[in-house]
Parts: structure tokens; sequence; C-alpha cells
């Protein structure tokens, strides 16, 4: 998973100035696209979305949004 994050998102995340709830919701996330292939990209993102309402302000939502969208992609591509 840290290899996934090094990989695909350096330019985009750094994880020590981002907050350490993002960072627990990224890697359970990128492990259901790792080695959950037949749940669907767009479920998992769902869910985490969902479950950030209740921890995270809007725009770290959006942020974790982007984030999660786009190592989707590159994961599952």
């Amino acid at each position: 998973i840290e290899e996934t994050i090094e990989q695909h998102l350096a330019n985009d995340l750094s994880e020590k100035r981002t907050e350490k709830l993002l960072i627990v919701l990224l890697h359970a996330a990128i492990f259901e696209f790792l080695y959950r292939p037949q749940t669907s990209p767009n479920i998992i993102i769902n869910e985490y979305l969902n479950t950030s309402d209740f921890f995270l302000e809007q725009s770290q939502k959006k942020y974790l949004n982007a984030i999660l969208d786009k190592v989707s992609k590159k994961i599952r591509s």
C-alpha cells in the first residue's frame, strides 16, 4: 500500500502534512482497490466518502474523493 501511494500519489500527497484520519481512510481504500477486485471502484469510493462524512470537513472530503478517483484509475487500469 505504501508503494502504491509513493508510486501514484507522490506529487499529490504529503503524509507529514495530511491529517492522519485521511491517511487511514486512503490506506484502507487502496487495500480494497488492490485486493478486492470483485468490488467496483465506484462502490469503494462511495463507501469511503460516506464514512468520511462523520470525520472530515467538506474540503477534506473533496480532496479524498479526488485522490481516491485518481488512484483507483491507476490501480484498476
